[in-house]
């Protein structure tokens, strides 16, 4: 975005700082506790923002491209990303000034080692067909799945992508997994390709938001891309069939 901003030419530049809790009083307007943060600050030299655009940048499908350059899901997508890691993006921009855009996120903290649930025991009754495995840090969509699925199927939900990729290295198996893209601390095309590396055999559906994946690479991979909104019906036919 900075390079299509300065089609003339220009300076780009590319700094990294330490926050320290003296400067994120700045932040807390954002609903960002006091605390150690890192800044990412990409600036341009380019032809600036106005504060009509900068109030839709981060709005999905918004573009002030021409229809063949851009899809308008960029910042949208940057945005969910940092969002997800705790963190913000702040924009600064005057028309002829160029523009910053400030990535803030929390320090990498080292997390104690995640380890599976213990599984339950089985009691899928005679008639359940296969066993689907729905992870979604949307409580909503879990329950959704499970409520769709769970008529012929022996559905388990869970929330966390890394939960679930311990409970298949821990011998857990299923017959499909449906999986959001976007999650906290691993990402369900993250979960999904490393499901596939060890049982190929398996089903995997990315459920995502982001149309503009269901053309793209991921599958390639053997990962089925569903856009949402999906037909719950569709997606029961599509699991084992």
């Amino acid at each position: 975005n900075a390079k299509d901003a300065m089609p003339d030419g220009g300076r780009l530049t590319i700094e990294m700082r330490n926050v320290g809790e003296a400067d994120t009083r700045a932040f807390r307007g954002m609903g960002m506790p006091a605390g150690e943060y890192v800044e990412i600050a990409v600036t341009d030299t380019g032809v600036g923002i106005s504060a009509e655009v900068r109030e839709r940048l981060f709005t999905p499908f918004f573009t002030t491209k021409a229809n063949d350059l851009g899809t308008g899901l960029g910042l949208a997508i940057c945005q969910r990303i940092v969002n997800g890691l705790g963190g913000e993006i702040v924009v600064e921009s005057e028309i002829g000034e160029g523009s910053t855009f400030r990535v803030i996120l929390p320090p990498l903290r080292a997390a104690a080692p995640v380890s599976a649930p213990a599984p339950a025991p089985s009691v899928a009754a005679p008639s359940k067909r296969g066993r689907i495995l729905v992870v979604d840090d949307d409580p909503q969509i879990t329950g959704l799945l499970r409520r769709a699925l769970g008529v012929d199927h022996e559905v388990i939900g869970l929330d966390d992508a890394r939960v679930a990729l311990a409970l298949i290295t821990g011998g857990e198996s299923f017959d499909a997994i449906l999986c959001d893209l976007m999650m906290p601390g691993m990402t369900g095309m993250e979960l999904l390709t490393e499901v596939i590396r060890l049982d190929s055999s398996v089903r995997c559906f990315l459920l995502t938001g982001y149309a503009d994946l269901e053309s793209e690479g991921p599958n390639a991979t053997g990962v089925q891309v569903l856009a949402k909104p999906w037909d719950a019906d569709d997606l029961v036919r599509r699991c084992l069939a």
